[in-house]
């Protein structure tokens, strides 16, 4: 039997210090946690549907709107209307977007690497399989 109390605590833990995972960014230093994650969503999906942003993170498509009217003002993501339909708006990274991206997937990659040597070959592979289980089992694809 699993302790749900336990996963909830480490499943919070992580993402509480995803934050210092983050390269020293002025850009991402300043944006609060909401636009960060749709920031993230849209460097990890592009392009993709304001619509899917909403879904996937459970935000109403007016706050989508906000967020990504913000992002735009800070440069990081445009919107693109398809040339089929009008109606449909995509978001993408801009350039400004891509390169604070790269840098924190460089960082990632860093601390993945060091962390990585604390482990035996074991360990990595009970930890990667858990991860790759627990996320297809609530659907997600990987």
């Amino acid at each position: 039997m699993i302790d749900s109390d336990i996963i909830f605590k480490i499943i919070f833990n992580i993402v509480v210090e995803f934050v210092n995972f983050l390269p020293k960014n002025s850009t991402l230093e300043e944006l609060s946690t909401n636009e960060l994650y749709l920031f993230l969503f849209v460097c990890f999906n592009k392009p993709t549907t304001m619509k899917n942003c909403s879904n996937k993170l459970q935000l109403s498509k007016s706050s989508i709107t906000l967020l990504t009217d913000k992002l735009e003002n800070k440069g990081l993501i445009k919107r693109i209307r398809s040339s089929e339909d009008r109606r449909k708006i995509y978001l993408t990274t801009t350039n400004k977007g891509e390169e604070i991206f790269s840098n924190f997937s460089k960082n990632f990659k860093n601390l993945a690497h060091n962390i990585e040597g604390k482990f035996t070959n074991e360990e990595l592979k009970i930890i990667n399989e858990g991860f790759e289980i627990f996320l297809k089992k609530l659907g997600v694809k990987l």
